[in-house]
C-alpha cells in the first residue's frame, strides 16, 4: 500500500510539473515572454543588437522586417520569421541584399514592402532619399519600384497603411524639423491624391513623424518632438472621424521613435537606444477618451 501511495504521488508530481511547463510555454510569443506595461528589448542579439532603427510586422504575424545600420550599404533591410514558439536568426532580406534600405512598411496583404533608400531615382544619376517599393507575386519579389508623386522628390518618409488603403506618411516638405503627419489615397483614376495634413490635435509646429495607424484607423501612434525629447504620442479617432488631442505614451526615460504594431494589435514596437523594444498595447489603449 505504501509503495502504491508513493507511486501515486510521483505520478501527480509529474502531471503538475508537466501542466506548469505547458502553461508556461503558452505564455510565450515569438519564443519570448511577452512584455507588460514596461518596455523590453525585443529579441536581444537576434533582432536587437544596438544598431537597429524602424520595423514592420506582416499582417499574418509571421514576418518581421527592420533596418540595421553600420553595414555595407549603410542601412540593411533585415528579416526574421516568427511563430509563437520561435524566431529565426536575422538575415539580410534577400530581395534588397545590395540596397541601402530602411523604414519598412507593409501593405495590408503583406505583398508590398515600402522602404526608404538613397539610390538614384529614374532619370537621375544622383542619390535622393525617396520612398520605393517591391511587390511579391507568386512568392517572388520584384525589383525596386520608385513611388510616384506625391511621395517622390524627398517629400515623404515612412508609410503605414490602413485596411481601406489610406496611406499615413511623414510629409517632409517643410523640412525634417517641421515634418507633419499626412494622408493620401488613390483616386478613381488610380493616382495618389495630394497629401492632406492631419489636424493640429496631432501635428505641432515641430517634428511629427513615423506614423503607425491601426488597421481600422481607430487610433494613430507617431513620434513627436517639438521642444521635448522625441517620444511616442497617440490620438484616437471618433466614429464621426474627429481626431482626439494627442497624448504622450509613458515609456519612461526612453527617447522613442518609429512605432509599429503587432499583427493582432496586442503589442507596440518602437526604436529606442538603437534597439527595437516592445510593450503591451494597454500602455496606450488606457489613454482612450471616455
Amino acid at each position: 500500500m505504501k509503495n502504491a501511495r508513493l507511486f501515486y504521488y510521483a505520478l501527480l508530481f509529474v502531471f503538475i510539473l508537466g501542466s506548469f511547463s505547458s502553461a508556461n510555454d503558452e505564455t510565450k510569443i515569438y519564443g519570448q515572454t511577452p512584455p507588460g506595461l514596461t518596455p523590453e528589448v525585443f529579441a536581444p542579439d537576434i533582432v536587437s543588437t544596438g544598431s537597429e532603427f524602424s520595423c514592420a510586422m506582416s499582417p499574418d504575424g509571421t514576418e518581421f522586417y527592420f533596418s540595421r545600420f553600420g553595414t555595407n550599404p549603410y542601412h540593411a533591410m533585415m528579416y526574421v520569421q516568427l511563430s509563437d514558439s520561435a524566431i529565426t536568426d536575422a538575415i539580410r532580406f534577400p530581395s534588397l541584399q545590395n540596397e541601402d534600405a530602411w523604414e519598412p512598411g507593409l501593405s495590408r496583404d503583406g505583398n508590398t514592402l515600402y522602404f526608404i533608400t538613397s539610390k538614384s531615382v529614374p532619370g537621375s544619376t544622383t542619390g535622393s532619399i525617396d520612398l520605393w517599393r517591391i511587390e511579391r507575386v507568386d512568392g517572388e519579389w520584384s525589383a525596386p519600384i520608385h513611388m510616384e508623386s506625391p511621395f517622390s522628390e524627398m517629400s515623404s518618409l515612412s508609410v503605414s497603411i490602413s485596411d481601406n488603403g489610406t496611406f499615413y506618411t511623414t510629409d517632409n516638405r517643410r523640412g525634417q524639423m517641421g515634418a507633419d503627419i499626412a494622408i493620401t489615397r488613390k483616386n478613381h483614376n488610380g493616382k495618389y491624391e495630394d497629401f492632406t495634413i492631419l489636424p493640429k490635435t496631432i501635428n505641432t509646429p515641430g517634428m511629427d513623424a513615423y506614423p503607425s495607424i491601426a488597421p481600422d484607423e481607430s487610433y494613430l501612434i507617431y513620434t513627436s518632438m517639438g521642444d521635448r525629447k522625441p517620444e511616442l504620442f497617440v490620438s484616437f479617432r471618433s466614429a464621426d472621424g474627429v481626431w482626439s488631442q494627442a497624448q504622450p505614451i509613458d515609456l519612461g526615460e526612453l527617447e522613442t521613435v518609429a512605432p509599429c504594431l503587432s499583427h493582432d494589435g496586442k503589442y507596440l514596437f518602437f526604436t529606442a537606444n538603437s534597439n527595437i523594444y516592445w510593450v503591451s498595447s494597454e500602455i496606450f489603449l488606457q489613454l482612450k477618451p471616455e
